[in-house]
C-alpha cells in the first residue's frame, strides 16, 4: 500500500516541477535569438530563428541561410531573444560627437582670418560648425536603428523517466 501512495505523489511532484521549469524559459519557437556558444573554444555568437528547445538541445536556423543546427544546452553561455529594432543611444552619442568634431574641423579649415582684419569670425564659424555638425550627427544616429536583445534563462529543470527497473520519476535540477 505504501508504494501505491508514493507513485501518485511523485508523479504530481514531477508535473509541478516540469511546469515550473517550462515557465522559466521566456522564448518561443520562431523567435529571433542570439546564442553565445562557449564550447568548444573560442566562444562564438550565432543569430537565427529558434526552431525548438528541449532540455538538452536548442535547434537554430541561422539567419545567414546556413543549415539548421542543434546546439547542446550545456555549451550555451547565454541566450537572448530579440525585442525588435529601435533607437540605440550609443549611435546617437557617437553621431553627435563625430558630427561636432567634423563640423568644427571643416569650419576651422574653411574660414580664415588675415592679420589686417580687426574682427575675426573664425571662432564663431568653428562654434557654428560644431553645432551644425553635432545636430546632423545626432539625426543620423537617430536614423540608424539597432536590434535590442533581452537575456532569457534556459530551462534549468527537467523531468524525465528514471532509468532502471520499475516505475519512477527522476528530477534534474541545474543552476
Amino acid at each position: 500500500m505504501r508504494r501505491s501512495v508514493l507513485i501518485p505523489v511523485l508523479a504530481l511532484l514531477g508535473a509541478v516541477v516540469l511546469v515550473t521549469g517550462q515557465s522559466a524559459c521566456q522564448v518561443r519557437s520562431g523567435a529571433r535569438v542570439r546564442v553565445q556558444v562557449d564550447s568548444p573554444p573560442p566562444a562564438r555568437t550565432l543569430v537565427g530563428t529558434l526552431g525548438g528547445l528541449t532540455r538538452d538541445t536548442l535547434w537554430l536556423s541561422p539567419s545567414n541561410g546556413g543549415a539548421g543546427q542543434g546546439i547542446p544546452t550545456s555549451q550555451i553561455g547565454r541566450l537572448e531573444v530579440s525585442t525588435g529594432r529601435g533607437i540605440v543611444v550609443s549611435h546617437v552619442i557617437l553621431g553627435t560627437v563625430g558630427g561636432a568634431l567634423a563640423g568644427g574641423l571643416i569650419a576651422g579649415a574653411v574660414s580664415t582670418c588675415s592679420k589686417d582684419q580687426w574682427l575675426c569670425l573664425q571662432p564663431l564659424a568653428v562654434v557654428g560648425g560644431v553645432m551644425l555638425g553635432g545636430a546632423a550627427g545626432a539625426v543620423t544616429g537617430l536614423l540608424i536603428k539597432g536590434e535590442h536583445w533581452k537575456t532569457v534563462a534556459l530551462p534549468n529543470v527537467a523531468v524525465f523517466p528514471a532509468r532502471g527497473r520499475g516505475v519512477g520519476i527522476a528530477v534534474r535540477v541545474a543552476f
